[in-house]
């Protein structure tokens, strides 16, 4: 039962090894490219709308189909291809553009094996399930942060980092050949009342995605404080380190907790942390912050765990990919205009980019308040 949740996770700590090793080095490469807000916001955030629209695509036909194993080695493979482009981008848009193809690569991947979770295992070990995934993939995530900050400190170029990052995702295809395609079987109508609940799902995370500040502008915050030392760049990838960490070694109790105690609570948890850590942005000096990013990593275990556990205690087996791609999308098109709000205030005030999280993140909140577990 929980040989493909394993497999998974060594696909998703391959590629995630690779990409933040990629992601560690970003801002410095758009700093020395002269990214502005603007900048910051579209090359985080526009790539993830061309994700959200895969995701959704992907997820339908898997359904359609009940083959979710070809779509996810697909989306693995354009991903691996388009992070040999951003070595060779010249300029912030070429970054964007390739950045998305990176991103169209995840976005026909996720939902497929989201859903190839959920057939494999009970509904009762599903936030397990997610919880070892995730665990995994942040575990990759935090050595390819350290893998970034290691090569830096013994002179290796920005440039240079991101092709040893994209020459390691090719490492990740060979174990999804080895996945078994299993359905469990369950109930395959949708009751009205979880029909509700999802779209309510939907609507909040929406509302928490428009809050939801791309990690470049936290990252992009204590570089600018970190100039003073002389070590911008370094300080932006120990920050990432942070974040990482956090994540990893959060991601299996978040599932834990949503299974126990529900995910409208971990998501509660998750959300009240945000508001936390934008407030420490705004009143903090920035010397300070790169302990906060341990919220950071917290609250993104918490939420994305929680929410498609969730979903999938609602959804029935023939619609579990859909469900997930409207979730991705839902996600993609909130943190767009999200990004550009904020990357429009960062040029005003860097502060004013962390006052909106906190203001929509509180208006997230007090919509969940007024959903109900069950």
């Amino acid at each position: 039962m929980w040989s493909n949740i394993y497999l998974l996770g060594t696909v998703s700590l391959l590629t995630d090894i690779s990409s933040e090793m990629i992601k560690a080095v970003l801002p410095a490469l758009l700093a020395v490219m002269g990214a502005g807000g603007m900048a910051l916001g579209l090359v985080g955030n526009l790539p993830q709308v061309f994700e959200g629209i895969a995701h959704y695509l992907s997820g339908s036909l898997s359904d359609k189909t009940g083959k979710r194993k070809n779509l996810i080695f697909a989306g693995y493979l354009l991903s691996c291809l388009s992070k040999l482009l951003i070595a060779v981008s010249a300029t912030s848009a070429a970054v964007a553009a390739s950045r998305s193809g990176e991103r169209i690569g995840k976005g026909l991947r996720i939902a497929p094996r989201d859903s190839l979770i959920c057939d494999t295992v009970p509904q009762e070990y599903a936030g397990k399930a997610f919880g070892i995934q995730k665990a995994m993939d942040s575990s990759g995530a935090l050595i390819g942060t350290l893998a970034a900050y290691i090569l830096w400190q013994t002179g290796c170029g920005i440039k240079t980092i991101i092709l040893f990052g994209a020459a390691i995702s090719f490492i990740a295809l060979p174990p999804i050949l080895m996945l078994r395609e299993k359905l469990i079987p369950g109930k395959n109508c949708e009751m009205k009342s979880g029909l509700a609940k999802i779209s309510s799902l939907f609507i909040y995370t929406g509302l928490f995605s428009l809050a939801n500040i791309n990690y470049l502008f936290f990252i992009s915050f204590i570089q600018i404080y970190g100039k003073s030392s002389g070590s911008p760049v370094s300080s932006g990838i120990f920050a990432y380190i942070v974040y990482n960490l956090a994540y990893a070694v959060s991601a299996v109790p978040a599932g834990k907790f949503a299974s126990l105690n529900g995910c409208r609570k971990g998501l509660i948890f998750a959300n009240i942390l945000f508001i936390i850590l934008c407030a420490l942005f705004i009143f903090i000096p920035g010397s300070y912050l790169t302990a906060s990013m341990l919220l950071l990593g917290i609250t993104a275990a918490f939420s994305t765990v929680s929410i498609k556990t969730w979903i999938n205690e609602l959804t029935p087996s023939a619609k579990r990919g859909r469900n997930m791609g409207k979730l991705q999308i839902t996600q993609a098109f909130s943190l767009l205009g999200g990004g550009i709000a904020q990357g429009i205030l960062w040029n005003m005030n860097h502060t004013y980019t962390f006052a909106l999280g906190a203001a929509a993140g509180a208006l997230a909140l007090g919509f969940l308040f007024t959903l109900k577990e069950n």
